[in-house]
């Protein structure tokens, strides 16, 4: 088992336990998809789960490349979460609700700030999703 906690009767952490049981289930290629997420939840958050996902990658035992998708869905959420794209949201939805209350004293005032907002928030949709379009794993995946 790769030196896992499980085998280590010391050792009692059940969530050190599920990760080496999602690690060597993953290295045996039966993980499901759900563990697979769960796994890249882990991996995210600890570095050694993450060393260890490496190490069996660049060994050539862990299959599909599932590691690269999570290191691309990182960093798409990165350009998601980043403070430009927080700030334009954050005016965007600003001027809509200033809009409608405007709307009732200062009809024009109001439906200028209405489509201010709305063409903040597009344009924000819009320059996020081709900024991670290269990036993303997922728009070749036929449905």
């Amino acid at each position: 088992m790769l030196g896992s906690a499980v085998s280590d009767p010391s050792h009692d952490d059940p969530e050190d336990a599920r990760v080496d049981a999602l690690v060597d289930r993953a290295l045996e290629g039966s993980v499901t998809a759900e563990e697979r997420e769960e796994l890249a939840l882990y991996a995210e958050h600890q570095p050694q789960v993450l060393a260890r996902l490496r190490e069996a990658e660049r060994q050539g035992r862990l299959a599909e490349g599932w590691l690269e998708r999570v290191k691309a869905d990182a960093e798409i959420e990165r350009v998601e979460r980043s403070r430009t794209a927080r700030l334009e949201r954050g005016v965007g939805l600003a001027l809509l609700a200033a809009g409608y209350p405007l709307m009732l004293w200062l009809p024009f005032v109001g439906l200028t700030a209405l489509g201010a907002g709305f063409f903040v928030l597009a344009y924000s949709f819009v320059r996020v999703r081709l900024a991670t379009h290269a990036k993303d794993p997922y728009k070749d995946v036929i449905r």
